[in-house]
């Protein structure tokens, strides 16, 4: 039983992984902030939103995705972020959820065979 809980965790953990944006302050430097394969969220000056996966970053550009946008046409930039506690509390739901029901079906099982054994 030990060995499928720790299955399960090993193979729900990747699938419920949540993420948040963060807000990268303009007074930060885009090349020290930013890195290849980060996934970032923009809104550019002319009111247009795009979230892409960096794949180069200079101190004038940033590209990925078939996608590039001058640094100086950046309104704000946002920065996807793994958030642990989120990630360990729906891990904990699905993990939950799947030790619960065998238990709650084992129950359900055991009270029909009993009332109708009872019927007999």
């Amino acid at each position: 039983m030990f060995k499928i809980l720790i299955l399960l965790v090993v193979l729900t953990l990747p699938s419920t992984a949540c993420s948040t944006f963060q807000k990268i302050p303009h007074s930060d430097s885009i090349e020290r902030s930013v890195n290849i394969d980060d996934k970032l969220r923009i809104k550019t000056n002319d009111g247009n939103y795009n979230t892409f996966v960096v794949s180069e970053v200079t101190s004038k550009q940033i590209s990925g995705n078939g996608f590039s946008v001058a640094t100086r046409d950046i309104n704000y930039l946002e920065k996807s972020k793994l958030s642990a506690g989120k990630t360990a509390l729906l891990s904990g739901v699905v993990v939950g959820g799947a030790l619960t029901f065998p238990i709650v079906g084992l129950g359900v099982a055991v009270s029909t065979y009993t009332i109708l054994k009872l019927i007999e």
